[in-house]
C-alpha cells in the first residue's frame, strides 16, 4: 500500500448507548491495487476498546469536531486496528 495521507491526534470514540472514550489515533489513507483504503490505529483503555470491538460500527470524533466512521477489526490490549467505513471527503480534499 502506498500511503497518501496520515493524521495523528487525540479524540473521542463514540458508540450507540455507550459513553465516549478518550483515545489517541493515527489514521492512514493509501492506494492499493483495488483503490483507496483507510485505516485507523487506536490507543485507549483495553476494556473500553474490547466492548466497542463487538459493535458493528463506531465513530471517531476529532478535536476539530470532524467525524470518521470506523469498524474495529482487531484489539490487542490497549491498541486497536480499525477500517474506515468510508473515507471522509475532507480527508480526500487535502490530497489534491
Amino acid at each position: 500500500m502506498q500511503v497518501l495521507k496520515s493524521r495523528k491526534g487525540y479524540g473521542k470514540l463514540l458508540a450507540a448507548k455507550l459513553e465516549f472514550v478518550r483515545i489517541r489515533y493515527e489514521m492512514v489513507v493509501g492506494r492499493t491495487p483495488f483503490g483507496l483504503s483507510g485505516y485507523a490505529f487506536l490507543q485507549g483503555e483495553a476494556d473500553a476498546l474490547r466492548v466497542r470491538w463487538l459493535l458493528p460500527d463506531v465513530q471517531l470524533r476529532l478535536r476539530d469536531m470532524r467525524v470518521v466512521d470506523l469498524s474495529i477489526t482487531e484489539v490487542f490490549g490497549t491498541t486497536a486496528r480499525a477500517e474506515m467505513i468510508a473515507i471522509p471527503k475532507w480527508f480526500l480534499y487535502s490530497l489534491i
